[in-house]
C-alpha cells in the first residue's frame, strides 16, 4: 500500500489484523515526525551603540530569504554592527553561518 501526505509518499507492506485506516493514521504520524526533523529557522543578531550592557538584538525568521532581506536592508544602518546571521535547528543550535 502507498500513502501520500503532502510531498511525502510512503509504501507499507500489508499487515495482518491491522486496518488500512490504522496504517494510514500511523503513516501520517510518521510523516509529521519527518517534517519536524526538517525544522529550521533563521536568526539575525546584531549590536547597536545603545547597548550599554553589550546585549545583542535578535530577530527570528522562517525563511532564508526573509533573514537575508532583513540583513541587506539594515546592514548599513549606522547604529547596527557586528552582524551574525544563522540557520538554526529545533534546539536552536547553529547549523549554518550565513553572515559572520
Amino acid at each position: 500500500m502507498k500513502f501520500k501526505h503532502g510531498n511525502y509518499t510512503i509504501e507499507v507492506e500489508d499487515c495482518d489484523n491491522v486496518s488500512k485506516k490504522e496504517i494510514k493514521k500511523a503513516v501520517v504520524e510518521m510523516i509529521k515526525t519527518l517534517k519536524d526533523d526538517d525544522f529550521c529557522a533563521y536568526e539575525a543578531l546584531w549590536y547597536s551603540e545603545d547597548d550599554s550592557q553589550g546585549n545583542p538584538h535578535t530577530e527570528k525568521f522562517k525563511t532564508r530569504k526573509e533573514v537575508i532581506d532583513f540583513y541587506n536592508m539594515h546592514k548599513n544602518d549606522p547604529d547596527k554592527f557586528d552582524w551574525w546571521v544563522t540557520k538554526r535547528d529545533r534546539d536552536w543550535y547553529v547549523i549554518e553561518d550565513i553572515v559572520i
